[in-house]
């Protein structure tokens, strides 16, 4: 019994990991607002929509920092920092 225990302990462990990292995926990366087209960094996790604790990867809402329009993680599109850098 007590194997078991040790099981089912790395693998919520091994969970919270992979959950982390997959939230951590695309950290630094630059979206646009779908309102005022401002880029800005992505944020590491998104905003829960409601309750409490952290939101899981791709579920819950970012706010742009300029104009203040909250909307679905799907809403803000990435950025090609590449072709940014060659408008300049």
């Amino acid at each position: 019994m007590v194997f078991v225990g040790i099981y089912i302990g790395i693998g919520v462990i091994a969970v919270i990991v992979i959950v982390f990292l997959i939230g951590m995926r695309g950290r630094g990366r630059m979206i646009e607002c779908p309102e005022c087209g401002a880029h800005f960094k992505k944020p590491a996790f998104a905003e829960k929509q409601g309750g409490v604790g952290f939101s899981l990867p791709g579920i819950g809402a970012y706010t742009c920092p300029q104009c203040k329009h909250r909307g679905n993680t799907s809403s803000f599109r990435y950025v090609d920092s590449k072709n940014e850098a060659n408008k300049s």
